[in-house]
């Protein structure tokens, strides 16, 4: 009887010591602000460390194991996260964010149908500038943290913050086109091939098919908009060619006789960084939406042109995001088979 007894303890301690299991983890990178979440099947005991001087954030889980399954987060050399490792210890698991610059963090817990750990992530814990403090307002807004998304706001509209930096302005001269020193992509003053003896005849069918117009002999502000917007419209086609490679991978996959780890990995890596892509296209179609309330009133062939290329793109977005969803559920699916 004792060793009936004995047994049936020992066997309970060890459903307790495996009970848990880190599922999940998955991001989204709202460029100022990281949110990381775990999921847990059960509660578990855990702690966390958050070690700022080294940039490096430590989560430990108790008496919970990793599912195999679970896909390694892949972030991009833009983000404020470097790297995160997870690590199997004996019957614990730890968890070692890496960023790549100091940080502020927040952490909690939600406790619905799963457990959840939430780490969010932020460049600093007040916006240091307008463009960051815009950003932490959209964060706020799509996590629901509605209250901290108004009284920020509120500080915006009180002009609290200065924008980071101002375009450089010079005097205009032909072929020497005014530029925003931030803006992140290579400017290419290209001429307008879509317009044939000035007429707006030849405007893309396709909206990925835009060229961006020579902004050569515009005023300060219309070169400043123009090149805005073509910005905004390059990291739309970076998302449009991750969401055809991503459509790729899956027909590959679903071709292929046998699969083998590297394929999986590198269709892993690929889905992963199109986790946030949906929250990239939201942000793209509030920035076309300022430019749009904001734009220029001309009858210039580039100015009509730009705001054609904006109609087309902002149209589209809603059926992208609906894409990013329905290429995420058929990857999951492949990968639980």
């Amino acid at each position: 009887m004792k060793r009936i007894i004995l047994y049936i303890l020992l066997s309970l301690i060890l459903c307790r010591v495996y009970a848990n299991q880190l599922i999940h983890s998955y991001y989204g990178d709202y460029h100022d602000v990281v949110r990381i979440v775990f999921v847990i099947d059960e509660e578990p005991f855990y702690n966390t460390l958050m070690d700022t001087d080294n940039k490096t954030i430590y989560i430990n889980i108790s008496e919970t194991k990793l599912d195999q399954h679970i896909l390694p987060l892949d972030f991009t050399e833009y983000s404020l996260v470097n790297q995160v490792k997870t690590e199997k210890l004996q019957n614990d698991i730890k968890i070692t964010i890496l960023t790549n610059e100091i940080y502020y963090a927040d952490t909690f817990y939600l406790n619905e149908n799963q457990f959840k750990i939430v780490i969010d992530i932020y460049k600093a814990k007040d916006p240091q500038n307008l463009e960051m403090a815009n950003n932490y307002v959209y964060f706020f807004q799509s996590v629901g943290f509605l209250d901290r998304a108004n009284e920020l706001q509120k500080r915006i509209d009180n002009n609290e913050f200065l924008p980071q930096s101002s375009p450089v302005i010079t005097p205009h001269k032909a072929n020497t086109p005014i530029q925003n020193i931030n803006d992140p992509i290579q400017e290419k003053n290209e001429p307008i091939t879509h317009l044939v003896n000035n007429t707006l005849q030849d405007i893309p069918k396709d909206p990925l098919l835009y060229i961006k117009p020579d902004i050569s002999k515009l005023n300060a502000n219309q070169n400043l908009w123009i090149s805005n917007a073509f910005r905004v419209y390059e990291i739309f086609k970076e998302i449009d060619d991750l969401l055809k490679k991503a459509e790729a991978s899956l027909t590959a996959y679903d071709k292929a006789k046998t699969v083998d780890i590297s394929f999986i990995e590198t269709m892993s890596s690929l889905f992963n960084n199109m986790s946030d892509s949906s929250i990239r296209l939201n942000q793209i179609k509030l920035e076309l939406n300022s430019l749009s309330q904001n734009s220029i009133v001309s009858d210039n062939l580039a100015i009509i042109y730009t705001k054609q290329m904006i109609n087309d793109i902002t149209k589209i977005i809603p059926d992208y995001i609906k894409k990013v969803e329905s290429l995420q559920s058929e990857y999951r699916n492949r990968i639980s088979q």
